[in-house]
This record gives structure tokens, sequence and C-alpha cells, in this order.
């Protein structure tokens, strides 16, 4: 029985990584562009962060695009990758 609980221990966190995720992505931003994004404006699938925002402030991270992404992976500590943002 303690084999299962432990399996099931794991599940739990799925979700807490997922938005702690986005959360570090949105403080990423917020430091290099100083505008707020909401986390749950962003999504996450397969290395690429998409962002569900004005097209004002896609455009300007587009700008600093390089420098967000080296920021994030550094922040993600090689468990995630981080490839693209759009």
């Amino acid at each position: 029985m303690d084999n299962i609980s432990k399996l099931l221990d794991k599940f739990k966190n799925l979700g807490n990584n997922e938005s702690e995720l986005k959360q570090k992505i949105s403080e990423v931003i917020e430091k290099e562009i100083d505008v707020r994004i909401e986390p749950t404006s962003i999504k996450y699938k397969n290395g690429t962060v998409y962002l569900e925002i004005d097209s004002i402030i896609k455009s300007e991270i587009y700008l600093r695009k390089s420098k967000i992404l080296n920021s994030l992976q550094s922040l993600a500590n090689n468990s995630i990758k981080i490839v693209d943002l759009r």
C-alpha cells in the first residue's frame, strides 16, 4: 500500500510545477519589459511558451526575445527546455 501512495504523491505535484513555471515566466518578462503578465495568460507546450496578450506587448517581448529566453532557461535549471516565445 505504501508503494501506491508514493506513486500517487508524484502526480499531486504535476499541477504545482506548471503553475510555478508560469509564475517564473511572468516574473522574468516583468523584469525585462516592466509589464506584468498574468500567469493565466501563459501556456507552455513542447518547449514553446504561448502568450495570450496584446500585440503591442508581444512586439516588445519580441524585441527582447533572446534576452528573455536566456533568463528563462537559466531559471528552468535544465529540467524544462524553453526554446521559443510566441
